[in-house]
């Protein structure tokens, strides 16, 4: 009996616990339940009203708070896992439908454990112990574990796809690559099948009980060019009048989600960035909160409309401003203007020959205090600019608090980054040591300019083509000094073909209203001032709560960053997410507190984790278009004439006739080649003697041909 505890729990969601009665613990802000169980659903996850389902790509840190009367431990559930998604979500995907039909006869898990431990005392019952409890020490990588495992899994199971998989996501060895898609199938079903293929029974073979036989040759998953297979970056992670406006404008535009996330975050680092940063330790480590984003989308899907959506309390608040300043600006010109006349004057009667010497020291000690009583020129505040030169971000920031925003619809600033004014030198420095805070002086024929600690937001929305351009030319070096590194990128699936174009959404008045009022609330946030008269920001630390969930992140990705880790070719990036998630943390705090509570919870850090552990599909996509080089699209032709042929090998001569028109030096297909097997689509060359001269030829990666894209 599950009723204690309960009576916090609306009776609806109350009676799904009973039903799954597994593990139930409350969330860490205490507004959430949370209910662990083993099984598989038939998507990765899904939402509905305040019900949400995942069975992978989450990052959770669990609270032991459990309800009262909760099961102490995770319980196996299946039957009760799909009775809860046909009740809320409706009738079950065809994958889930389809596997119920192929599989009527799939044990239960009770029987399938059963099995396992007569496999655990087999023969290859040691080996299999320590994969089920993942140990692949014995493998040269994990990849090859997992199908290791499925192999043996595929005998005990007598080949039930859908069991083995059922076990293995209890394994020790089961991660989130698992559901990840490369094409029309996960790595998980890729590796089950690839098991499969090489499963014989004892009855075929003859052999003792516990003897599996292994594939023939074992594959890596392959790693094929350009998929785009994202995670959807959803606004409902975003707090208050940022996410309800976000929500609103998605809807109004048609456009994806993550377009209106990162640029509606971008804006809210615009008002914020130098007023706060974010302190984990409470020590010299800080964080700022201005971050750089850059979306990728084609043309047409609307990327000016919400640019120009998210900017509009940005112009009205300058504009406002400008208005305000204006007296004090004329006056002030006026004055200066005056100041200068008699300046000028006294110039010329101190410079007449007849001057005596008490007389030209009187003028110039009327200068100078002319000098010292003159005010400096006003600008009227400026928030953001959408094109500009290395020379004038310098003097705007020098002119405006040092601080100032990027955004954009356009890609010309990355033009302009690479030197597009200088003759081709690139004039870096002033953006990337804008991201940190490091400080700037600059002297060049007679221009001094120094900045103590700038900060610059970027927010852009460009053309997929300007990110896959980002390495090449004269932009080769923005990879390596760290320019890619500091972008969060967000490539989200085009809604184009899918937009309802008879449908016109308006933004409600009143959320429009409270964005706007939001934003400027955020602006109002008066600047401190140290002793010095130089702006200090308001640190932000993290509960204990908060700060335990971090650095089990930060642990997290920096397992995964080593050269046998999923994210290594991509560790710069990776590297510096930890700190882009405390500048978001810092960002949801003060959009949900303003400047009264300086400590960041639990619940805000655990949503810009989410939100930064979706980015990782994203940059992954992104890095991806980058890598562009000859090579790579040699690479590219080659897989495309393989998977269009459905080629199961080819032999190096065949491949270099079939392509002579774009490749007529063999030296050029080898390095393609060489790509194509580096990446597990191909494999290492073998040398094959038929009589005449001996024939280089290839296998290809049977993986490759469940359907992936280029």
């Amino acid at each position: 009996e599950m009723s204690a505890g309960l009576d916090m729990v609306l009776p609806e969601i109350a009676g799904h616990i009973r039903e799954l009665n597994s593990y139930t613990e409350v969330s860490p802000s205490g507004k959430g339940i949370r209910v662990l169980l083993k099984g598989t659903l038939p998507v990765s996850g899904k939402r509905k009203g305040p019900l949400e389902v995942y069975q992978s790509g989450r990052y959770v840190t669990l609270t032991g708070h459990v309800l009262d009367c909760s099961r102490r431990s995770v319980e196996p559930r299946q039957m009760e896992i799909d009775a809860f998604y046909r009740k809320v979500f409706g009738q079950m995907e065809e994958s889930l439908a389809q596997r119920g039909e192929d599989h009527a006869e799939t044990p239960p898990p009770a029987a399938w454990r059963t099995l396992l431990d007569k496999a655990f005392v087999s023969k290859h019952g040691e080996e299999i112990r320590k994969l089920w409890e993942g140990d692949f020490s014995s493998y040269p990588s994990q990849s090859e574990a997992d199908l290791a495992l499925c192999s043996h899994l595929a005998f005990w199971l007598a080949g039930d796809e859908a069991a083995i998989d059922s076990a293995f996501r209890v394994s020790g060895l089961y991660r989130i690559k698992w559901d990840e898609r490369h094409g029309s199938c996960t790595y998980g079903e890729a590796t089950v099948r690839k098991a499969l293929e090489g499963f014989t029974s004892r009855a075929g073979t003859g052999r003792g009980q516990g003897e599996a036989t292994a594939p023939t040759e074992e594959w890596s998953e392959p790693v094929l060019f350009g998929e785009l297979n994202v995670r959807e970056i959803s606004s409902y992670v975003l707090p208050g009048f940022l996410g309800l406006y976000c929500q609103a404008v998605t809807a109004a535009t048609q456009t994806p989600g993550g377009l209106a996330v990162m640029y509606g975050l971008s804006v809210v680092a615009t008002t914020l960035q130098k007023k706060f940063e974010v302190s984990p330790f409470s020590d010299e480590y800080t964080e700022p909160l201005n971050i750089w984003t850059v979306t990728g989308l084609e043309p047409g899907t609307r990327k000016t409309a919400v640019k120009n959506a998210f900017t509009e309390p940005l112009i009205q608040w300058e504009q406002g401003k400008a208005d305000e300043f204006k007296p004090v600006i004329r006056q002030t010109a006026h004055l200066r203007d005056i100041n200068q006349k008699r300046i000028d004057q006294l110039k010329a009667k101190a410079s007449k020959v007849n001057a005596e010497p008490e007389e030209r020291d009187g003028f110039l000690r009327e200068i100078m205090r002319i000098e010292s009583e003159t005010p400096e020129q006003i600008t009227p505040p400026r928030l953001w600019t959408d094109d500009v030169t290395p020379e004038r971000l310098q003097n705007l920031m020098a002119e405006h608090g040092e601080k100032m925003a990027l955004l954009s619809d356009e890609g010309g600033v990355f033009e302009v980054m690479a030197g597009l004014y200088s003759n081709g030198r690139s004039n870096i420095n002033i953006f990337l040591q804008s991201h940190a805070g490091a400080s700037v002086r600059v002297d060049r024929q007679g221009r001094t300019v120094t900045l103590r600690k700038p900060a610059l937001t970027f927010g852009l929305t460009v053309q997929p083509d300007i990110v896959s351009d980002l390495t090449s030319g004269s932009k080769a070096h923005f990879r390596g000094n760290g320019t890619l590194a500091r972008f969060l990128f967000c490539l989200p699936n085009s809604t184009v073909g899918k937009r309802d174009v008879t449908r016109h959404t308006k933004i409600p008045e009143q959320v429009k209203m409270n964005y706007s009022d939001g934003i400027n609330r955020l602006l109002n946030i008066p600047a401190v001032f140290d002793e010095k008269g130089n702006e200090r920001p308001r640190i932000l630390t993290l509960t204990s709560g908060a700060k335990e969930s971090w650095l089990q992140f930060c642990q997290y990705i920096e397992s995964r960053q080593g050269p046998k880790g999923d994210l290594y070719p991509i560790q710069d990036w990776t590297s510096k997410l930890t700190g882009a998630a405390l500048r978001i943390s810092g960002l949801f705090h003060v959009i949900e507190h303003g400047e009264a509570l300086p400590t960041i919870s639990q619940e805000t850090l655990e949503k810009s984790l989410d939100l930064c552990e979706s980015l990782i599909s994203h940059a992954r996509a992104a890095f991806d278009l980058m890598g562009t080089d000859q090579a790579i699209s040699d690479a590219k032709a080659i897989l495309q004439w393989v998977m269009n042929e459905r080629k199961e090998s080819f032999t190096q001569r065949e491949c270099l006739k079939r392509h002579e028109g774009r490749l007529r030096r063999v030296d050029r297909l080898r390095k393609a080649l060489a790509v194509l097997a580096e990446r597990h689509i191909i494999s290492e060359p073998s040398q094959t003697v038929t009589g005449g001269r001996p024939s280089t030829g290839y296998r290809v990666n049977p993986l490759v041909h469940c359907g992936g894209a280029l």
